[in-house]
């Protein structure tokens, strides 16, 4: 019996949403997506990502911009 924890709904986004999120549109997600530059969670033709993983992502990202 596996003890992983499965999260629950509230913590998926769809597309959407995510972009909501992070303030991007579904196109330039999608684009993130296509160069495996998002982590994803993919179910059939949908897209689904975790709060948590874009909240990270984010942050990491605020790293690689120079000023």
């Amino acid at each position: 019996m596996s003890t992983q924890k499965i999260p629950s709904s509230a913590e998926l986004l769809n597309l959407p949403d995510a972009g909501s999120l992070l303030g991007l549109t579904t196109w330039q997600l999608r684009g993130l997506i296509a160069a495996r530059s998002l982590p994803v969670v993919q179910v059939g033709r949908r897209f689904y990502f975790r709060r948590s993983t874009l909240l990270r992502w984010a942050e990491r990202a605020e790293g690689l911009v120079r000023q």
